[in-house]
């Protein structure tokens, strides 16, 4: 556990996913805009949880189909394919 800055899990928030509330304590407990964040996910319901969040997102079709996870903003097969590079652009501002 010492490799993570936080660690937020069902019983930190008040609903928990699809509500974006464990992303926005995620946030919270990091000290930084959700907007500024990438957040990895294997489900619809965390993709939702995530954008409504106002973060950028990861779909990673380990336990859904691609199709399932079509509102990322990216989708990868395995994590081998998540790499620091990606996950700097996916944080990039996008055009105004």
């Amino acid at each position: 556990l010492a490799a993570f800055r936080g660690i937020v899990s069902a019983e930190d928030v008040g609903r928990s996913k699809p509500a974006p509330d464990p992303y926005l304590r995620a946030a919270d407990v990091l000290r930084v805009r959700p907007q500024v964040c990438v957040a990895v996910e294997d489900s619809h319901w965390g993709i939702d949880a995530a954008r409504d969040a106002g973060m950028k997102t990861i779909g990673i079709t380990t336990t859904s189909h691609a199709s399932a996870l079509s509102a990322a903003d990216r989708i990868i097969g395995t994590l081998d394919e998540l790499t620091p590079e990606l996950v700097e652009a996916r944080a990039a501002p996008g055009p105004a």
